[in-house]
């Protein structure tokens, strides 16, 4: 039974990986018209040594990391939204046009968001590390309520 549980978490994590990769791929590839592995390969080899190196209290740092700076960015957003920010209809005609490797990414994305919703293994990973059923509760209320304020 482990060893079916073992494979299936592998196989999933490598869908879940491939997805990732090629929708972050494809986005660098359609936004800065970069080769894809030019930017996902040090970013790739870095995650794998921090990762292999520190485990989950490093995987648990950088969620942190990546909470705070996506809220920095959404501050920055509203603020530049609701400045003097204007755009014409150039600029406008420009972004809103029907692009088939938009729309790829966007399917890319949403199958790799649902796959991580569904099977997230970080969120066991978690649960494993609770230092008792305590614990456990507590971490889930909180973030519960972070989530459903």
């Amino acid at each position: 039974t482990q060893a079916w549980v073992a494979i299936i978490s592998l196989f999933y994590m490598w869908i879940y990986l491939v997805a990732e990769l090629t929708s972050m791929g494809n986005l660098i590839a359609s936004m800065a018209g970069l080769d894809p592995l030019h930017a996902l390969l040090p970013v790739s080899i870095a995650t794998m040594l921090y990762t292999s190196l520190a485990g989950l209290p490093a995987s648990i740092w950088t969620d942190r990391l990546q909470g705070v700076t996506m809220t920095g960015f959404i501050i920055v957003t509203v603020i530049a939204c609701f400045s003097s920010l204007k755009v014409g209809n150039g600029e406008w005609r420009s972004v809103a046009t029907w692009n088939d490797k938009g729309f790829e990414s966007f399917v890319t994305l949403i199958f790799a968001i649902i796959g991580a919703g569904l099977f997230d293994m970080g969120t066991w990973q978690r649960v494993y590390a609770a230092s008792g059923p305590d614990t456990l509760r507590k971490g889930c209320a909180f973030g519960t309520a972070l989530i459903f304020p």
